[in-house]
Formats: C-alpha cells, sequence, structure tokens
C-alpha cells in the first residue's frame, strides 16, 4: 500500500516536470519554424507562410500565447511585404487583440505600428496616424525607446507625406537622435532616408541628395538592403527631378534587382511603375510598355498565391489594377502618337510661317532701302545748311568776342574805381566811429552836467549857491567848446556829407 501511494507521488511529481518539458519543445519547435519563416520570407513567401502557419496552429493548441501573439504580427508583415493588406489587417488585429488580453504592453505597441503601416501603404495617412500615435504612447509608457523611436519616425513620414514639413522634421530629428543614441543602425538609415525624403518634397534638391547618399552609404555598411532599396528609389527620384534621367535609370535598375533579389514585391511594383513613368517621360513607349507588363507579371504571380490562399478577392483587384495600368500607358502611347501628328502639323504651319515671313521681311527690306535713300538725300540737304549756319555762328562768335574784350576792360576800370571809392568809404566810416566816439562820451558829459546846473539854478537859495553853480557851468561850457573844437579838427581832416553822418 505504501509502494502505491509513493508511486502516486512519484506520477504527480513528474507529471508537471514532462509537461513543462513537452512545453519547451514545443516552444523550440515554434522558434525553429519562425525562424525558418524569416529565412524565406524574402526568398520563398509560400514556404514562409506554411512555416508561420504551422507554428500558429501549435502555439495555440498548446495555449503559448507570447508565441502566437509574435506569430499573428510576423505573418502580418509577410502578407504586408507582398500586398495583401487585407489579410495583413487581418492578422495585426488578432496580434492587437491578443496582447490587449495579456496586457502585453509591447506587444500590443507593435500591433498598432504594423497596423499604421497598412494603413501607410494603402495611403489611408490618417488612420495611420492615429495608429502610430497610439503605438508612441504605449511604447513611452513602457520605456521601449526603441520602438519610440521607429514610432517617431513613422509619425514624422506620414506629416511629410501630408505636407505638415515642420512637425515631420520635428519628429524625424527626435526619431534620428534615439537611434543613434541607441546605435540602431536600420533605424538611422530610414530617419535619414525620410529626411532626404522630407526635404526632396520642399524642393531642397541639394539637402535632399545629401540625405540619401549618407543614407545609401549607411545601408550599404550594415548591409540593410530595403534600407539600400529605398534609398536608390529615393535618389532616383531626386536625379528624374534634376532631369538626369540617365542616373536616375541606373539607380532604379540597382534597386530593381535588389527587389527581386528579397522579393520585395511592393518596392519591386513601385520601382516597375518608376521605371515605366521615366521611359515614357524620355518618349520611350515601348520600353515603358514593357515595364508595365513585368508588372502585370509580378500581380498575376501574387494573384497565383491568393487563388492558392483562396483569396479571390485579392486576384479580382490585382486584375483589375493590371488592367487600369494597362489602359494607362496605351493611353499614354495614343496621346504620344497625337502629339507627333500634332507636332508634324504645327511643323508644317511653321514652314508656312517662315515662307510668309520671308515674303514680308523681303518687303520690309525694299522699303527700308527706300527709306534710307530718301534719307540720305534728306541728310545730305540737312548737311549743307548746318554748314552755312556754322560760318554764320562762326562770325557772330568773333563778333561776341570782341564785345567781351571791351566789356572785359571796362569791368578791369570799374574795378579800379571800385577799390578807390571803398578806400573812401574806409576812411570816411572811420571818421564817423572818432564822431560818433565824441559825441556819445565827451560831448554827453558837459551837456549833461550843464543841463543839470540850469535846473539846479532855481532853487538856490543863497547868493554864494547861485555863484557856484554859475562856476560849474561856467566849466562845463568851456570844456563842451573844447569837445566841439576837437570834432571840428577831425572834421576838417576830410570833409563828411550830410548823408554819410545819417
Amino acid at each position: 500500500m505504501r509502494r502505491c501511494h509513493v508511486l502516486f507521488f512519484f506520477i504527480l511529481l513528474a507529471y508537471p516536470l514532462a509537461s513543462h518539458a513537452q512545453k519547451e519543445r514545443i516552444s523550440a519547435r515554434i522558434d525553429s519554424l519562425q525562424s525558418l519563416a524569416n529565412q524565406f520570407r524574402l526568398h520563398d513567401v509560400a514556404t514562409a507562410i506554411t512555416a508561420v502557419e504551422q507554428a500558429q496552429t501549435l502555439a495555440l493548441e498548446n495555449k503559448l500565447y507570447m508565441h502566437a501573439c509574435k506569430g499573428y504580427n510576423q505573418l502580418g508583415s509577410i502578407y504586408l511585404n507582398i500586398g495583401f493588406y487585407t489579410k495583413s489587417l487581418e492578422n495585426f488585429h488578432k496580434a492587437l487583440a491578443l496582447s490587449k488580453e495579456k496586457s502585453w504592453l509591447d506587444f500590443e505597441a507593435q500591433a498598432l505600428t504594423n497596423i499604421g503601416n497598412v494603413y501607410y501603404f494603402e495611403d489611408s495617412l490618417k488612420h495611420a496616424l492615429a495608429y502610430y500615435q497610439q503605438s508612441l504612447k504605449l511604447s513611452t509608457r513602457s520605456h521601449n525607446l526603441k520602438l519610440e523611436a521607429r514610432n517617431l519616425g513613422n509619425i514624422g513620414m506620414v506629416h511629410s507625406h501630408m505636407a505638415n514639413y515642420t512637425q515631420a522634421k520635428e519628429y524625424l530629428e527626435k526619431s534620428l537622435l534615439i537611434s543613434r543614441e541607441l546605435k540602431l543602425m536600420e533605424g538611422t538609415c530610414l530617419n535619414l532616408l525620410n529626411l532626404a525624403d522630407l526635404y526632396y518634397r520642399q524642393n531642397q534638391h541639394d539637402s535632399a541628395q545629401y540625405h540619401f547618399k549618407n543614407a545609401l552609404a549607411l545601408a550599404e555598411k550594415i548591409r540593410y538592403t530595403q534600407g539600400k532599396i529605398y534609398t536608390q528609389m529615393g535618389l532616383a527620384k531626386v536625379y528624374s527631378t534634376l532631369q538626369d534621367n540617365e542616373e536616375a535609370n541606373n539607380l532604379l535598375q540597382a534597386a530593381l534587382a535588389l527587389s527581386r533579389q528579397v522579393t520585395d514585391n511592393n518596392a519591386t511594383k513601385t520601382i516597375l511603375t518608376q521605371l515605366s513613368g521615366l521611359s515614357a517621360q524620355n518618349g520611350n513607349y515601348k520600353q515603358a510598355l514593357s515595364y508595365q507588363r513585368e508588372y502585370s507579371k509580378l500581380s498575376d504571380s501574387l494573384s497565383m498565391l491568393a487563388q492558392h490562399s483562396e483569396q479571390q478577392h485579392y486576384f479580382n483587384l490585382l486584375e483589375a489594377e493590371r488592367n487600369i495600368n494597362e489602359n494607362r500607358l496605351l493611353k499614354a502611347n495614343v496621346a504620344a502618337r497625337d502629339l507627333e501628328l500634332k507636332a508634324s502639323l504645327a511643323n508644317h504651319q511653321k514652314q508656312l510661317a517662315i515662307t510668309f515671313a520671308s515674303v514680308i521681311a523681303v518687303i520690309m527690306l525694299i522699303g527700308i532701302m527706300v527709306f534710307l535713300l530718301y534719307h540720305y538725300h534728306q541728310s545730305k540737304r540737312n548737311h549743307d545748311r548746318l554748314q552755312q549756319m556754322h560760318a554764320a555762328i562762326q562770325a557772330q562768335a568773333k563778333e561776341l568776342e570782341e564785345a567781351y574784350d571791351k566789356i572785359r576792360q571796362h569791368n578791369i576800370e570799374l574795378e579800379g574805381n571800385i577799390q578807390e571809392r571803398t578806400r573812401q568809404l574806409n576812411q570816411q566810416n572811420r571818421q564817423l566811429i572818432q564822431y560818433a566816439f565824441f559825441n556819445a562820451h565827451k560831448v554827453r558829459g558837459p551837456l549833461a552836467r550843464i543841463l543839470g546846473l540850469v535846473n539846479l539854478l532855481p532853487k538856490a537859495e543863497h547868493q554864494t549857491e547861485f555863484h557856484f553853480i554859475l562856476d560849474r557851468l561856467n566849466e562845463s561850457a568851456h570844456e563842451l567848446d573844447k569837445v566841439v573844437h576837437e570834432i571840428n579838427v577831425i572834421l576838417e581832416s576830410k570833409t563828411v556829407s550830410q548823408d554819410n553822418f545819417n
């Protein structure tokens, strides 16, 4: 009985251990399948999808939900890479729901970013921005700097496409700073690429070219194939804008080779569209149609995969897209022929215009020659008249010169008279100044005393006072007489007229 209890105890102890070991083996198997999918996602999409789906089945059956959440994100990324946006959204939303249920902030933020990526590729920029902003809040809460930098870059990229250039630059520079601090080479490369695209959209082609080249150098250094592809595509846009179509074509060809190598169908389709447009721009519509047919073949290959995955809806979309693009190129070809006919007609009209202009020019030339001949005779007659007038003017000039000499001599004589008269006036001024001095100082004094003494005479009370006042009057009168005598002496040296005194 005791042995049974011991055996039962060991069974109970061994069961959890065996169960844990089995989960570890299954977890390792799931990791192996997901790694296999990562290896084949760029070369054999079907194999990659099959591997991830097998990993998902194992994860869900054994309730390994973290692996399942990772698998949903991985499968959604593969579908996004080949352009199956609806299928991609379906898997990303499953990852979002599972991560919310388990409160895994990092997985939830990652799923939100991936959903934003799908909307970005579908050109639903407002939806993409909303999901990127939600993911940024979660990554900031969880202190996931790597995902925070990625979301800042994505938000900046969306603002750039929405022409909010100031906000775009702010977000992209923040993302670039964090990426460099964390030494996230791929993130740094993508931020340089997005900054270059921002400058390109602002028509700052030198800055765009500089950042594209830096991004390309970094992508080559770290062997980041997708970064290299998109950088070459961006540089090609710059060179195409600068009318360097040969360099743009070389870059697109290099990017096309890489995108085919890694089976990046989104990039391949974009490159083929760019090459088709570039060829049409150069007038090579045959080559443009060739690129468009290659685009259609790629869409056909994707439609086969869609059929295999029971995605008939995607096949219809791809077929419609192929027809639209082929019709667009056929219309472009017809438009080109129409332009050629119009150019031929314009050339014919130009030739008629040139002939008509030549006839008009000959008539005008004859008219100009007649006019010039008439003008020559008129000029000759005018020249003779001018010579006669010139002779008359010379005679008048000689007479004026003689009159000028006489006037100059008269002016010299007048100048001498003026100088003599000025000397005399200066002498008279000096005499007047002396007279004014005597009048102001020497005459006024005695005269004032005489007037004062005269006023005192009636007030004298005694005979003594009266005689004293008379004596003072006599002295002041003699003094005044002396001053008048001095003035007469001054005035006798040169007679001063009454006008000068005034």
